[in-house]
């Protein structure tokens, strides 16, 4: 599982995080693993979705993390200026 938290307003999460995440490359091997990708929208600050940030040390969005398939590991934080080669690493990791 993929989770992207973004807002409407986000310009780091529209201008880096979007592109990245819908790449053809990435979004091929979300297919290829059956990731499921979710999207957080924070656009009006959800409290549900503050705490979920508040807990992976974020104060705001954007924030995406990738869950791995062995439910007891932590979800893998990618950084806020991320690319889509990060993504790909995350999610090869995450699936094994």
């Amino acid at each position: 599982m993929i989770v992207d938290f973004t807002a409407k307003w986000c310009l780091t999460c529209n201008t880096i995080v979007k592109p990245a995440l819908e790449s053809a490359s990435v979004r091929k091997k979300v297919d290829e693993l059956n990731a499921v990708p979710l999207l957080g929208d924070y656009t009006r600050f959800p409290d549900d979705i503050t705490e979920e940030l508040n807990r992976h040390g974020r104060a705001g969005v954007p924030l995406v993390l990738v869950y791995p398939k062995n439910s007891k590991e932590p979800p893998i934080v990618l950084p806020e200026a991320l690319t889509s080669g990060m993504v790909l690493d995350a999610l090869e990791r995450a699936a094994r």
